[in-house]
């Protein structure tokens, strides 16, 4: 009676397998952290952009004045400068920055094993 062994080319198909599921959570991760920082930069660059063009940014100027002068109006240049501030805009982009960062914390997990799991791919089979 003739004996097969299936054990390597199962286990060479089982690798495959967990190779390629790897890969693909690896991209859908890196792809979803990429989208979500590009937004919170587009929303970044908005409100840099709607700073400048009302030019509160001048609003430091009287602070580099005198020292009386910043010690008698701090307060008031910080409140307008919080109040000239598009709100919503920033809100946004610190709503998604928080996602990215509940994003890393729910994830901990599965990048260990991941990362585990990388370690014993690249231990049982050759890379082309």
């Amino acid at each position: 009676m003739k004996t097969m062994d299936l054990t390597k080319p199962v286990m060479e198909r089982v690798v495959r397998l967990e190779r390629q599921r790897t890969k693909r959570w690896i991209r859908v991760f890196s792809a979803t952290v990429g989208i979500l920082l590009f937004i919170v930069l587009v929303f970044l660059a908005q409100a840099w952009i709607r700073l400048s063009e009302r030019h509160t940014w001048d609003l430091f100027t009287l602070l580099l004045e005198d020292k009386e002068i910043i010690l008698e109006f701090w307060q008031d240049t910080a409140m307008v400068f919080f109040e000239e501030l598009p709100q919503k805009t920033l809100l946004t982009a610190g709503a998604v920055a928080t996602g990215i960062g509940m994003l890393f914390i729910f994830t901990v997990r599965k990048r260990a094993i991941i990362r585990r799991k990388m370690r014993e791919l690249a231990k049982r089979t050759k890379e082309p």
